[in-house]
């Protein structure tokens, strides 16, 4: 227990999956989206939610508006130590800031 998991666009169906399993194993979720959060999730913009968690997992769909949205300054937001999970599309996250991280 005391993790914290972030889900980005964590409100659709597999968000709310991830959401539910991670609250089964003890841990806190957050959540940053653009559509309405159901089942009490803590509501953060996206540069607290990386700031705050152990695990990012990012579920949003590729649109103009998210390409590239996990870009170096985002991966530099992240604790040091936090995982990021990508179940979303590749272009969510700039692959050379990843390597780069």
């Amino acid at each position: 227990g005391g993790r914290t998991i972030g889900l980005i666009g964590g409100s659709g169906e597999i968000g709310s999956r991830v959401a539910e399993i991670a609250r089964a194993l003890g841990m806190r979720v957050v959540i940053t989206s653009r559509r309405a959060v159901v089942g009490g999730a803590e509501v953060l913009p996206l540069d607290e939610l990386l700031a705050v968690s152990d695990f990012v997992s990012i579920h949003c769909p590729l649109t103009a508006e998210t390409r590239g949205l996990i870009d170096e300054r985002a991966l530099g937001r992240m604790r040091s130590d936090g995982v990021l999970i990508n179940t979303a599309r590749g272009g969510v996250v700039c692959e050379d800031a990843l390597i780069d991280a």
